[in-house]
């Protein structure tokens, strides 16, 4: 009796004039590929649709979530492709204005970021005045390679720090980023000061430590370049001006 309810279905199937009233078996694209004078009939956009909407929905098959077609007319299923297809645009919609907000608060936070940096940049300058790589050496007390910069400091303002946190970015000649570490000073820099004896900075350097210090330990001198970007500033008067921490990089 399956039999012959397949026949009957299938003769309805070719003889529907409306190609919206045709039936759909468990085969639908080889059915639109096998009647093409049926299908063509359908404007264009449902037909791609119609294609589309089938395609994904043996595709999803594999992941246990396919939708019986089979019984279906073609009207039926063309509703659920339109549903199909206005989810995709709705989650497409959303994924960008999710998108647009994320980059507009980066962009926010990188503004405010590089305020208070330029703030901070204003009131001091520091400068690397020599690099030093000092190898392993055991009859020193030097377990390790260690990298030292010797760095000077200015206070340009009328009141002494007491404390300054940045970070120095390496660069080599053809301009490609480096490495990146991070400082902090610890000393009275009066106002108008500029220090720079005896102030060095230490970084172990073994290659199973810090990957850019013993990148920068590596280099030849004046084989690099640096810019520093101040983090906070700590003032004797007990004013501290510094990126929040969600803010600093």
């Amino acid at each position: 009796m399956h039999k012959y309810f397949l026949i009957i279905l299938a003769f309805l199937t070719i003889s529907c004039s409306d190609p919206k009233d045709f039936i759909f078996s468990n085969e639908p694209l080889k059915q639109i590929s096998d009647n093409p004078d049926i299908f063509k009939k359908l404007p264009e956009d449902e037909r791609r649709l119609l294609a589309g909407y089938l395609a994904a929905n043996e595709l999803s098959g594999a992941f246990g979530s396919k939708k019986q077609i089979a019984g279906l007319s073609v009207s039926d299923v063309l509703t659920d492709a339109k549903a199909w297809q206005q989810r995709i645009q709705d989650n497409a919609a959303e994924t960008l204005k999710r998108q647009k907000e994320a980059d507009d608060l980066a962009q926010k936070v990188a503004a405010e970021q590089k305020e208070i940096s330029e703030k901070i940049a204003a009131m001091i300058s520091v400068a690397i005045t020599e690099k030093t790589s000092l190898k392993r050496d055991f009859m020193k007390s030097r377990a390790n390679d260690l990298l030292e910069l010797k760095i000077a400091f200015e206070n340009k303002q009328q009141k002494s720090i007491k404390q300054i946190k940045g970070y120095f970015d390496f660069f080599d000649p053809s301009n490609d980023f480096i490495g990146r570490l991070s400082i902090d000073m610890n000393q009275i820099i009066r106002p108008n000061e500029i220090i720079k004896e005896n102030n060095s900075f230490l970084w172990n350097a073994d290659s199973f430590t810090d990957d850019s210090a013993r990148k920068i330990y590596a280099l030849p001198t004046g084989g690099f370049t640096y810019s520093f970007t101040p983090v906070s500033i700590a003032f004797d008067d007990g004013e501290i001006i510094k990126i929040p921490s969600n803010l600093a990089e």
